[in-house]
């Protein structure tokens, strides 16, 4: 069910008031992008469920103090990288999460090269988290770089730099996994030749 920014903005005033209704349909409205959104940046599913019920207890929590203009969205959003942030933080969980440990996550991308695909989603995963945030928040999510700048609380300028230095860091990751599989290929045909 796709609602107006008018609408949602009516039901997150009713939820200002206490309307328990309209907080279970901020909820209904939000649950899966939060998901979506904490999934990529923690890896975990266990742990973004996690996430996302304590992103909506914290908005709950903290209703009365948000401005009234506030986008419903951007609230939820920006609780939920905060929540990722301390949690990585306070697990020192800033390598990278052991391939055999977890599964990646599916990024879900338009792109119909599987290798291309399968390469790009481990880049993506192995970024820094500032960076691989706006780029979950841009490609995966689809949000324009007002939104994220707002979600982010940076200006637009910022947002563009981190979105720039995010695709600079995959197309050196890319381009370097390139490089490796040639020199495994290369390597593959002096064997087949006996050299």
């Amino acid at each position: 069910m796709m609602l107006t920014q008018k609408m949602e903005s009516y039901i997150f005033k009713l939820a200002k008031k206490g309307n328990r209704k309209a907080f279970g349909d901020l909820i209904d409205m939000y649950k899966d992008s939060a998901f979506t959104l904490v999934h990529q940046l923690m890896n975990d599913p266990i742990e973004a469920e996690k996430i996302v019920i304590r992103t909506f207890l914290l908005l709950h929590s903290q209703l009365n103090n948000l401005p009234v203009e506030a986008k419903p969205s951007t609230v939820i959003y920006q609780f939920c990288i905060k929540l990722c942030m301390e949690k990585i933080k306070s697990e020192g969980k800033l390598e990278k999460v052991q391939e055999n440990q977890l599964p990646l996550p599916e990024i879900t991308l338009n792109i119909d090269m599987p290798d291309l695909k399968s390469k790009l989603a481990h880049s993506i995963h192995g970024m820094p988290i500032i960076h691989k945030t706006v780029v979950i928040l841009k490609y995966v999510m689809n949000l324009s770089l007002a939104e994220i700048s707002d979600i982010l609380q940076v200006n637009t300028q910022n947002a563009k730099t981190y979105l720039r230095d995010g695709r600079e860091y995959l197309s050196l990751q890319l381009s370097y996994q390139l490089i490796q599989n040639e020199r495994i290929n290369k390597f593959d045909e002096c064997l087949q030749l006996g050299f």
